[in-house]
């Protein structure tokens, strides 16, 4: 049967590096085309039937909404994912007109970049449909929701940190170098206030927030759940009764993103502990225990999608991870800029 064709387009050579990698351990099954701008990407609708275009928004000489649009008159039904690290309310617009799959936000997670490639490619379940696309409703919901939130307040920056998958979605002007640093303050800071406030008073479950306020700027960090966090700074605010209000819209928006998170947990849980749960255990038990024939366990490897189809162990360096912000950066490190 003929591979279905991915075609990956990136003007920066590590996150078409990033993504290829990614993609590979989809299997055998897949042909990956990568292209550098959308003039090379179009020379492979000549070639190829192009079954899923992946597409970066900005790029030198054609946008990802202008070669998205040459898709549709060149290969009509040919799917295409938007990604972009500049969304707003115009480009989605863009992008629902032109009808593309899906429309991701930097940085990515890989584990459902993966799923939404399957979802695109017609080869997920049910299910797991309805995961991913709870999922990439949230990511959308916060992204919006901060944009709105900064807006109004005339905030400098605003994120919402997932600590699981070391991934995150910001709003502003965010110094992306410092997250790390950031959470790992944050974190603590509320533990020890926690833990303060039950010594005075053995029910109480507060520490859930830090406000700071400065000379120029103010500061406000909360937990909304066990592995979100809610980041924001702000010009500051001398009236008190503004200052109030934009607290409580926060913490407004905090519980209903906590709600939205527990029906995605409770919808993984129900995945996850299903009817396939013991034989996909005991299938993965078996691959981990296989032994080879010096006796050692041996490791599993995954083929690339070059012509040449050779072997290789699939694996990501720290570098290739930060390329797509699938975890957070050092001090020590230089994160690439995004595009």
């Amino acid at each position: 049967m003929e591979p279905k064709t991915i075609l990956l387009v990136d003007d920066e050579e590590s996150i078409l590096f990033v993504l290829k990698k990614s993609l590979a351990r989809l299997g055998n099954n897949y042909r990956i085309l990568t292209a550098k701008d959308g003039v090379s990407a179009l020379r492979f609708f000549g070639q190829f039937r192009i079954d899923l275009t992946i597409t970066d928004y900005r790029m030198e000489g054609m946008t990802g909404l202008e070669l998205l649009e040459l898709i549709q008159n060149v290969q009509p039904g040919s799917r295409v994912i938007l990604i972009t690290a500049f969304g707003n309310d115009e480009i989605e617009s863009e992008v629902n007109r032109l009808k593309a799959f899906a429309y991701l936000p930097k940085p990515l997670d890989l584990n459902t970049f993966r799923s939404i490639v399957l979802q695109a490619l017609g080869e997920n379940t049910e299910d797991q449909n309805g995961l991913i696309e709870q999922e990439a409703g949230i990511n959308t919901y916060v992204e919006r929701s901060l944009r709105l939130i900064r807006e109004k307040f005339s905030a400098h920056a605003l994120m919402v940190i997932d600590q699981r998958r070391n991934a995150y979605i910001t709003v502003g002007d965010v110094d992306t170098s410092k997250i790390g640093q950031q959470v790992a303050l944050i974190t603590t800071a509320l533990s020890i206030i926690k833990k303060a406030g039950v010594l005075f008073d053995e029910q109480n479950k507060g520490g859930d927030w830090i406000y700071h306020s400065g000379l120029r700027e103010d500061f406000l960090a909360g937990q909304v759940d066990d592995n979100h966090l809610i980041i924001s700074q702000m010009y500051h605010l001398e009236n008190s009764q503004a200052k109030s209000k934009y607290i409580e819209i926060l913490q407004g928006f905090a519980e209903d993103l906590k709600r939205k998170y527990e029906t995605v947990a409770k919808t993984e849980r129900e995945q996850i502990f299903g009817q396939g749960f013991n034989q996909a255990v005991q299938s993965e038990l078996d691959k981990l225990f296989t032994t080879s024939n010096e006796g050692s366990i041996s490791q599993p490897t995954h083929k690339n999608s070059d012509q040449n189809g050779y072997a290789s162990q699939f694996s990501m360096t720290y570098e290739e991870a930060l390329a797509v912000g699938l975890i957070l950066p050092t001090d020590n490190s230089n994160r690439p800029e995004q595009n």
